[in-house]
């Protein structure tokens, strides 16, 4: 028979309720039993930290591979070798936002306030770095200064070649005449100005400054002004057997002023230049910086680890 209190309730809800929460006790209990000594909820904790710090060790990797191949492609002398290093650096950053990505989503099931701010801060370095490298990489696949190297040292110094033999040639032949003292002088004035202009080239090509090189370019363009003078004058002094060898210097010259203008429009562009020097710049400290962040979340996350293992 059901006992009854002296209100006529029945004792049987309490001892209900008591044997309820004797259950939820043991439950909890048995959950920290398990934490402590290695069971489901320990393993998923630690395999969470272990992801994330083979992650982190991945995108320390990824991240030299592409700021080597980075460099590779700046210093290339082909488009051909630019492109392939570039391409390089490329798929290396992809693989270190891959991980970046992943490691986001390990963080969002798991992590302390500290390594946030860690996640956050490399989160905003590594988008300033892809963005300059992006810059730097676009510049040196371009290759503009060693385009215009090697215009003047190719199509520029055979038009020069062409001018010299033509207009040396006209020097000796009116070497024995009586107008010698008119023809050589001109010549030699014409000859003396376009070789300064090639001579120009080089240091036009290596200059970074704007102003410089529009110093550069004024000399350039008194020079052209000689020989062009010069070249007019001769037009009209020369023997009938002389002027073949003014029209010759004239092509010569006038193949030469296509190339002149080819290598200036080059040279001023400076892909190269500006990729070395943001390479060796802003990009350096942001790769620096964006590798001791990683170094620090590296060891949060392995503190997390020992902790939890003690």
């Amino acid at each position: 028979m059901e006992r009854r209190k002296p209100d006529g309730r029945s004792r049987t809800p309490l001892r209900w309720v008591a044997s309820l929460i004797l259950a939820v006790v043991l439950v909890l209990a048995f959950i920290g039993i398990k934490h402590r000594t290695g069971g489901p909820v320990l393993q998923d904790f630690l395999g969470n930290i272990a992801k994330k710090a083979d992650l982190i060790a991945s995108m320390r990797v990824n991240l030299h591979s592409s700021a080597e191949a980075e460099k590779s492609a700046v210093m290339a002398d082909t488009d051909e070798a630019s492109q392939e290093y570039a391409e390089r650096s490329r798929r290396a950053a992809g693989f270190v936002e891959r991980d970046r990505r992943e490691l986001e989503a390990l963080l969002q099931q798991d992590h302390t306030a500290h390594e946030m701010e860690q996640f956050n801060e490399l989160t905003a370095c590594w988008g300033e770095l892809r963005k300059i490298d992006e810059i730097i990489l676009q510049f040196a696949v371009q290759n503009t200064n060693l385009k215009a190297a090697a215009l003047s040292f190719a199509e520029g110094r055979r038009a020069m070649d062409r001018l010299d033999r033509s207009l040396r040639e006209l020097i000796r032949q009116s070497a024995s005449g009586d107008r010698c003292g008119l023809i050589a002088p001109l010549a030699a004035d014409a000859l003396s100005a376009g070789m300064k202009m090639h001579n120009l080239h080089a240091p036009h090509i290596v200059e970074s400054r704007d102003s410089r090189m529009d110093e550069l370019e004024a000399e350039m363009q008194q020079a052209m002004e000689i020989i062009e003078a010069s070249l007019g004058k001769l037009a009209d002094s020369a023997s009938e057997k002389e002027r073949a060898l003014v029209e010759e210097a004239g092509t010569a010259y006038a193949d030469f002023s296509e190339v002149n203008a080819r290598v200036l429009s080059l040279s001023r562009q400076n892909t190269n230049l500006k990729s070395f020097e943001l390479s060796l710049g802003n990009k350096r400290k942001l790769a620096a910086r964006c590798h001791e962040i990683l170094v620090s979340l590296q060891e949060t996350v392995r503190s997390r680890e020992f902790k939890a293992t003690r």
